[in-house]
């Protein structure tokens, strides 16, 4: 098999897999990654008034880090090898896995 790296995009509540898709890595920058979790996160766990209050300026009493990206590197074996994640409820994330890792998790979909 192919050793070509593919974003794995899941949303998680809890332990439920809402949502899940494979993007290859080439069609998304890490910026662009960030961009859709955050739609993400709005579309799967805020509501109207809590985007607002998740994008308004830093120095807002009313601000809210629900837009927070947190970088995890994987260090185990079998791990993604670098995962963004964002969200408290439901959780969004996106990981870097082979198609193989992809395949052997039965979350496979062709890109």
């Amino acid at each position: 098999m192919t050793a070509r790296s593919y974003w794995l995009i899941t949303v998680e509540d809890g332990q439920e897999l809402v949502f899940h898709d494979v993007v290859s890595c080439g069609h998304l920058t890490e910026k662009a990654v960030a961009r859709l979790l955050q739609r993400l996160v709005c579309r799967y766990g805020l509501s109207a008034e809590e985007i607002v209050s998740a994008t308004v300026a830093r120095r807002s009493k009313r601000r809210t880090e629900r837009f927070l990206l947190r970088r995890e590197q994987g260090h185990g074996r079998g791990e993604a090898r670098y995962t963004l994640s964002m969200g408290d409820w439901p959780i969004v994330s996106a990981s870097i896995l082979t198609e193989d890792e992809l395949r052997s998790r039965g979350l496979w979909k062709e890109a």
